[in-house]
């Protein structure tokens, strides 16, 4: 019913996006690059520090007692999830990359 990810350090988690696809509303720790797919109040519930206990307890129990922001956190998970894929990926790492090629510093060879 609820996605919950207490990591004091991850990369981009894929079960993070598996649970989204399924609807499921995460509970999540703020490290990494979690909140760049996990947006507080949007589609997840957002714990700024992974050893906050209390924290991940009350955002559990708001979950389980306030349907209406579940229905909304839910919907919106499985929106955000629907919208990665591996084109989306490839056009973000295309644009860094792009940037990064614009930015090399004068002087040095151009790849």
């Amino acid at each position: 019913k609820i996605f919950v990810l207490t990591s004091e350090r991850e990369g981009f988690p894929l079960t993070l996006i598996e649970a989204m696809m399924c609807g499921i509303p995460p509970v999540v720790s703020n490290c990494g690059d979690i909140l760049d797919i996990a947006r507080d109040g949007f589609n997840a519930i957002a714990i700024q520090n992974c050893n906050d206990v209390k924290g991940f307890a009350n955002a559990i129990s708001r979950l389980l007692e306030d349907n209406e922001l579940y229905s909304k956190l839910s919907h919106s998970a499985l929106e955000t999830a629907r919208s990665i894929s591996v084109e989306s990926v490839t056009q973000v790492w295309e644009s860094i990359l792009e940037q990064c090629r614009v930015l090399k510093v004068p002087g040095t060879p151009r790849a």
